[in-house]
């Protein structure tokens, strides 16, 4: 038989019981969330993976990022590449360098990137992640690099940039000097020049934004002369012949192989047929010579100095003592602020990363 006593202890074990019941279930309860966070938040995961790796892609220049840019590094040497960021400089965000946007989708010859390269200089991390990143830029089309991106499940980061297109002379013929002289029926030859100048104090204009600057360090320069065979007076003109072109730096002459096509200094055009800078070139017909230097361009980065680009010419003049005879010459400054200047500009594009 019960008594009182036997009766309250019963309660008193039956409500420790569902107390420590009622802990337990509400534990359970709150742990039930954490234990779904890994399915439910895959998608942020790699949300924040494709932000990462647009950040680095649109906001940062890579590294290296000074005289030995890894955008012209070649095969052989991108291990030394740390990251492969796209931005012209880390104070332009979204503004994209050209040679860098080449370099990166695989358009340099002398740098081939793979998928390690994408994962160890781009995406980092351990895990092995998918990715898909494209570019396209107004009027161009579009590029791409990566796996084929799935229909669903992946993180996504769309982002507005701009391309950096560099500045490049387009000069008329007409802009040089045109000398008359007189000449003799024993020496009917004028032998003269012109040349295209990189004053590089006032080219590295700290002044001017580096989204509109001539950064020759990084970009390349481009010079078309054109209508040359226009400008002469043809009736009095027998032959004229390129003999050479230099490069010449304080005066001197900069000593570097002038006859090979390939080379990682310069390409030079005749009516758009590649020759060498070697010559001589039979030139009287032409309309159009034009040169392409590579950057880095030679001593850009010594502020206080210049380089020339010096065509030499030999003018074979009609052997008649009585007429006025032209020729060409003088000095062309590749600077800003010239009507035969097209200075850099920039080209709106849309940059897309899927990470999966």
């Amino acid at each position: 038989m019960r008594t009182f006593r036997e009766n309250g202890i019963l309660s008193v074990d039956f409500l420790i019981g569902f107390s420590i019941f009622l802990l337990a279930l509400i534990m359970i309860l709150t742990m039930i969330p954490g234990i779904f966070a890994g399915l439910d938040s895959a998608q942020i995961d790699y949300d924040a993976v494709a932000y990462r790796t647009s950040v680095i892609l649109c906001e940062d220049p890579g590294w290296p990022a000074d005289d030995d840019s890894w955008e012209f590094m070649d095969t052989y040497h991108k291990d030394d590449i740390d990251r492969l960021g796209l931005a012209v400089s880390s104070t332009s965000p979204n503004i994209l360098s050209k040679e860098k946007t080449k370099a990166f989708f695989n358009e340099n010859e002398n740098l081939v990137l793979d998928n390690d390269d994408y994962h160890s200089k781009v995406l980092f991390g351990e895990i092995p992640y998918y990715y898909n990143i494209s570019l396209k830029i107004e009027n161009d089309p579009v590029n791409t690099t990566g796996n084929i991106a799935p229909d669903s499940g992946y993180g996504y980061m769309r982002r507005l940039v701009k391309l950096k297109e560099p500045g490049y002379a387009k000069i008329d013929s007409g802009e040089f000097n045109k000398t008359n002289t007189t000449i003799t029926t024993l020496n009917p030859y004028v032998y003269t020049g012109f040349s295209v100048i990189f004053d590089y104090a006032e080219i590295q204009n700290k002044s001017i934004d580096e989204a509109y600057r001539l950064m020759l360090q990084s970009e390349p320069a481009s010079i078309t002369i054109y209508n040359f065979s226009s400008s002469l007076n043809r009736s009095d003109i027998s032959n004229v012949t390129l003999t050479k072109i230099r490069f010449i730096n304080d005066d001197k002459e900069v000593p570097i192989v002038y006859s090979t096509y390939h080379n990682d200094t310069y390409r030079f055009f005749i009516d758009g047929i590649q020759h060498t800078m070697q010559g001589p070139f039979e030139i009287s017909d032409a309309d159009e010579l034009k040169f392409e230097i590579y950057p880095p361009l030679m001593f850009s980065d010594e502020i206080g100095t210049s380089l020339s680009v010096v065509f030499n010419m030999t003018y074979e003049f009609v052997p008649d003592e009585s007429m006025k005879h032209y020729y060409i010459s003088g000095d062309i400054p590749y600077i800003y602020n010239k009507d035969y200047m097209t200075e850099p500009y920039l080209k709106d594009g849309v940059m897309e990363v899927m990470i999966w």
